[in-house]
C-alpha cells in the first residue's frame, strides 16, 4: 500500500479496473495533457474520473520518486474535487463523477476529513495500489 504511483501509473491501473467491470474507455488524458483523466462508459452510463499521483511523473523534478508531502496531497486532492464538481454540474444525470488517489496513508487521511460532502455530492472515490483498487465510496 505505500508504492508511489505516478498520475499516469493510477490511470492505467483505473483503465485496467474498468475494463474488468464491463466498461469501454472513451478517452484518457496522460499528465502532459488537458481535460477529464478518463472517460468511460458502461450500459448507456458514463463514468469520468479524475485521477492523481503520489509522486511527480516528470523526470528530473524536485519531487520525481519521493512523496508527496500533506500540502501537496492537500493541493491534488482540492484540484481533483474540483475536476469531479465540474463533471457534475456539466454532465447528464447518467454520468458518475469521481476521482481516483493513490491508496497510501496521507490520501486516507485527507480524504476520511471530507468523506461526508462528496457522498452527499455523488462523487465516488477509488483508491489505487499497483495491483488493487478499492472502490471506497
Amino acid at each position: 500500500m505505500n508504492e508511489l504511483l505516478t498520475e499516469n501509473e493510477v490511470v492505467e491501473i483505473m483503465m485496467s479496473y474498468l475494463n474488468s467491470q464491463g466498461y469501454t474507455i472513451e478517452r484518457y488524458a496522460t499528465t502532459t495533457q488537458t481535460g477529464i483523466d478518463i472517460e468511460a462508459f458502461k450500459n448507456g452510463n458514463k463514468i469520468c474520473i479524475e485521477a492523481k499521483g503520489a509522486t511527480s511523473s516528470m523526470k528530473g523534478s524536485a519531487r520525481y520518486a519521493k512523496p508527496f508531502n500533506d500540502n501537496q496531497v492537500k493541493n491534488h486532492i482540492g484540484k481533483a474535487v474540483v475536476a469531479a464538481l465540474k463533471v457534475l454540474n456539466q454532465e447528464c444525470k447518467d454520468t458518475i463523477s469521481a476521482i481516483a488517489l493513490p491508496d497510501n496513508a496521507t490520501h486516507r487521511k485527507q480524504i476520511d476529513q471530507i468523506q461526508t460532502p462528496l457522498k452527499q455530492l455523488g462523487i465516488k472515490v477509488f483508491l489505487v495500489s499497483k495491483d488493487n483498487v478499492l472502490d471506497y465510496f
